[in-house]
């Protein structure tokens, strides 16, 4: 029977099989290294071991961050979302190359929203290179967590080297011989060039920079 797989499992095997990390290459910092630095005295902050950016930000129980510059409780929290990332660019490991938006924002139960901000580097969706931030009815940040990819990977690692077709062989093989299958029993669909680092994502460590398919 014709194994059929969804776009996005398919699109996450023609990544693996696609990508490599800087990983080894970029000094760790500790996994809680607490700092208000930037975020306010009351904040509680945290960074990512392996990019060393910070991935968390807290507030005490209602006690929230202030709104961020510019924003007022009757701008929408996707703006609120978007402006605090980019206060704090540099903390997140952003900069002139990457550009975030806001893909969705959920109302929870609290009253407050959550909204998903997403990475884009040169122009190509980082995988994993995500915000969630949470805002009150005032607009003002709850908490941030999530991680974004900073920007020490060489403009170069952002060129596609393979193309369409041959990520595509790969990624039907992989998922073939993971499933015990031919590869003419995976279906394949593609999803767009992204970009992947096992840094945010997980997974094996492999020596270069992270790499993307391209149409050929």
């Amino acid at each position: 029977m014709l194994r059929r797989l969804t776009a996005k499992a398919l699109g996450a095997g023609i990544v693996l099989a696609l990508t490599a990390s800087t990983a080894a290459a970029v000094p760790s910092s500790p996994a809680a290294a607490a700092s208000d630095e930037g975020f306010g005295s009351r904040a509680e902050v945290r960074q990512s071991p392996e990019t060393g950016a910070v991935n968390f930000v807290g507030s005490p129980a209602g006690r929230p961050l202030p709104s961020p510059s510019g924003i007022t409780a009757a701008s929408s929290p996707q703006s609120a979302a978007k402006a605090f990332v980019a206060q704090h660019e540099d903390d997140f490991g952003l900069g002139s190359r990457s550009t975030v938006r806001a893909t969705n924002a959920t109302e929870q139960a609290t009253g407050n929203t959550t909204v998903r901000v997403q990475q884009e580097l040169d122009g190509i969706e980082v995988l994993g290179g995500e915000l969630a931030v949470q805002v009150d009815e005032d607009n003002r940040v709850v908490s941030t967590a999530g991680e974004m990819l900073p920007e020490e990977i060489p403009a170069r690692a952002t060129t596609p080297q393979i193309s369409i077709a041959a990520a595509t062989r790969s990624a039907k093989a992989y998922v073939a011989r993971d499933e015990g299958v031919k590869p003419s029993a995976v279906k394949a669909s593609y999803e767009g060039l992204k970009i992947f680092d096992s840094r945010l994502l997980g997974g094996p460590v492999l020596p270069g920079p992270p790499s993307a398919g391209h149409p050929s």
